[in-house]
């Protein structure tokens, strides 16, 4: 461990005796004693395959790191004062980082889309003053009025995401990457995460309002919502799910977007401009623009269908 971590440890505790002696080890930096963390020896199968291996050790040194310093550095970077975190050992049972993260939401840092630069600059002097640690990843929480509000337990994590802060290389002799990620390539990062929450928004409404089978029988494939750089306004996009599809099937259109059309009233916060229908095949797209009527009353087919035109975009 020392040669891998690059520096000294000392042995705080022992678990479980055996013949050859101690098979769990409680260590921790000579530096910081009470760092504590679990160092063991295992040996068995491969979990990857392969052949076996014998005296294995395992530690956890770098995710112990983790659970000390995270708290402290969010505290000091973002004002944002983190519960304890549980102990990484209790009874000689470990526990999963990432586990214990998603049951405590006081450990995300709130992001709104208009704090977004300011938390990124706040994010940027994180991962540097983290790197003394080996800290890379920072857990969000996004915040926008617009979601629907959901009372289940634990239907946080819908808006939660981890923003990493290094480049995956190179890595330096212990094996952590060290080069830092820019301001510029943070914040393209944290846009999609949050693109793909709130894509996941529209999805888990529409589900709400129609069942996988009544979604299959309508032929959809699927729905997502498509925004604009400010995230103010959007299209839906909808996949048929046919083989093919003809000109004389406006009765299927007019029924997608009349499922659509519900979608649009449960997500009234979001300003949705357009529905365009994938269509599958070589048939292209047709893009149904919304008018401020629509907002109040589903239009008839007549009107629908006047109102439908190709689609040429790239979307």
């Amino acid at each position: 461990m020392e040669e891998r971590h690059g520096i000294q440890f000392i042995v705080t505790d022992k678990m479980e005796r055996n013949e050859d002696g101690y098979r769990k080890l409680i260590v921790a930096p000579t530096n910081e004693p009470s760092t504590t963390f679990i160092a063991e020896r295992n040996s068995g199968s491969d979990y990857a395959g392969g052949l076996p291996y014998w005296g294995r050790l395992s530690e956890r040194y770098r995710i112990t790191r983790y659970f000390y310093h995270y708290p402290e550095l969010v505290e000091k970077h973002f004002g944002v004062k983190p519960q304890e975190l549980i102990s990484l050992y209790w009874g000689g049972e470990a526990y999963d980082m990432r586990d214990a993260l998603r049951k405590k939401p006081s450990q995300y840092v709130p992001i709104t889309l208009s704090n977004l630069d300011e938390t990124i600059h706040k994010a940027s002097n994180f991962f540097i003053d983290g790197q003394q640690h080996k800290i890379d990843e920072l857990h969000m929480i996004f915040q926008d009025e617009r979601l629907p509000k959901d009372e289940g337990p634990n239907s946080f994590v819908n808006q939660v995401f981890t923003l990493e802060g290094v480049k995956e290389d190179p890595y330096d002799a212990y094996g952590f990457s060290t080069n830092l990620l820019t301001e510029k390539v943070l914040k393209e990062q944290a846009l999609k995460q949050i693109d793909n929450l709130l894509s996941y928004s529209f999805d888990n409404q529409f589900n709400k309002l129609y069942t996988y089978l009544e979604q299959k029988e309508a032929g959809i494939w699927n729905v997502y919502p498509r925004f604009d750089e400010q995230f103010t306004q959007c299209s839906i996009g909808v996949g048929i799910d046919l083989e093919q599809y003809t000109g004389q099937e406006q009765d299927l259109l007019y029924g997608l977007y009349s499922k659509v059309w519900h979608l649009i009233q449960a997500m009234k916060s979001f300003q949705v401009n357009d529905v365009i229908i994938h269509l599958p095949g070589d048939a292209g797209s047709v893009v149904y623009t919304l008018q401020e009527q629509d907002m109040a009353q589903l239009v008839d087919k007549e009107t629908f269908d006047a109102r439908l035109q190709p689609y040429n975009g790239n979307d």
